[in-house]
């Protein structure tokens, strides 16, 4: 994933280690955080991704160190797998 680059809310869900609600997104976008592109968030249609600095503001908002995430995010072939299992190395620590 290259900075700027556009995440998926699969992507944002995996990241994160779960989905923000319906209502959170819907907060995020009134405040011009999230552009409506296409998506299914929690069973309901809200199309929503994410830009790499805006994922940088929703880790914060989750309390998770975005600054570690953003560099394995910027590593130039990392697989979803290999960011999540990299993640997940950070917080066991």
């Amino acid at each position: 994933m290259r900075k700027g680059s556009l995440l998926s809310p699969e992507q944002v869900s995996e990241q994160l280690g779960g989905t923000p609600s319906a209502r959170t997104l819907k907060d995020w976008a009134s405040k011009g955080k999230v552009s409506y592109t296409g998506g299914v968030v929690n069973g309901m249609r809200m199309p929503i991704r994410f830009t790499q600095e805006q994922f940088e503001e929703l880790l914060q908002m989750f309390n998770k160190p975005a600054r570690e995430i953003h560099e394995v995010s910027r590593s130039q072939e990392v697989t979803h797998l290999d960011a999540k299992r990299k993640i997940s190395q950070l917080y066991i620590a």
